[in-house]
């Protein structure tokens, strides 16, 4: 649970099994950037309580993570940026997305993130689905 303040929930978890599965050090700092996201993007912009789902899957030989949110959405998320006087430049996922083509190559694996964007029927914002798809039997990160 992430608290604002005392008082305010900001939002809630809901942590599915497999979870241990994604124990390891660079699935966890992925996994990390994308809930920083879905809290600062996606979240916080509300002025309701809003909720993270993070859901783990095996599928097949596949570790799926998904993190769902019910946020603004990331064209809402864009918008409000523009209308303030920030000039903040959010770079966590293309830098997660340049760590997993190095994550890849070097364990020539197959480890991505796809990005959806959630929608009412009017094509008004509700969310953000995060993906993080890996093989079951990656095999641990490498201590120095």
């Amino acid at each position: 649970m992430i608290k604002a303040n005392d008082t305010d929930t900001v939002a809630t978890f809901d942590l599915s099994t497999y979870a241990n599965l994604c124990i390891m050090e660079d699935r966890t700092q992925t996994l990390w950037l994308v809930l920083e996201n879905a809290i600062w993007h996606g979240i916080s912009p509300l002025d309701r309580k809003g909720t993270i789902t993070v859901h783990f899957e095996k599928s097949g030989n596949r570790i799926i993570c998904s993190v769902t949110d019910n946020g603004v959405g990331r064209k809402a998320s864009e918008q409000a940026k523009k209308g303030t006087q920030k000039k903040h430049q959010s770079v966590g996922i293309s830098i997660t997305e340049r760590r997993l083509k190095l994550f890849n190559s070097y364990y020539k694996s197959n480890v991505f993130l796809e990005t959806k964007d959630l929608e009412d029927g009017n094509g008004i914002g509700t969310g953000t689905q995060v993906q993080l798809s890996f093989p079951a039997n990656l095999p641990p990160p490498e201590k120095s």
